[in-house]
């Protein structure tokens, strides 16, 4: 038990590393547009709000530990990943 709480403590503040606030005066100067045919607010290829996230397809690798209740040999039986898929416009490589 010991050695979980150490692990999740580690990657808590792993995931946190990155926050906080720095002296870089570097902006991002993102613009939001108006979609035409759905009329939603973008930046960029993503909808600021809502589903899909974002307009044109976008495909991620990732890599899922299978946790101990999970008896699927391949992603096929994974029946979450297409309801996502539909929804955000995002297709996951595992």
């Amino acid at each position: 038990m010991k050695m979980i709480k150490t692990t999740m403590a580690i990657a808590i503040m792993a995931s946190l590393a990155g926050c906080g606030n720095s002296d870089d005066t570097t902006t991002l100067n993102l613009e939001k547009t108006l979609d035409p045919e759905t009329g939603r607010m973008m930046i960029d290829n993503m909808f600021v709000e809502g589903l899909p996230i974002v307009k044109e397809p976008k495909t991620f690798t990732m890599f899922v530990a299978p946790s101990g209740n999970d008896k699927s040999t391949s992603q096929d039986e994974k029946h979450i990943l297409p309801i996502l898929q539909e929804n955000t416009n995002v297709h996951f490589e595992l």
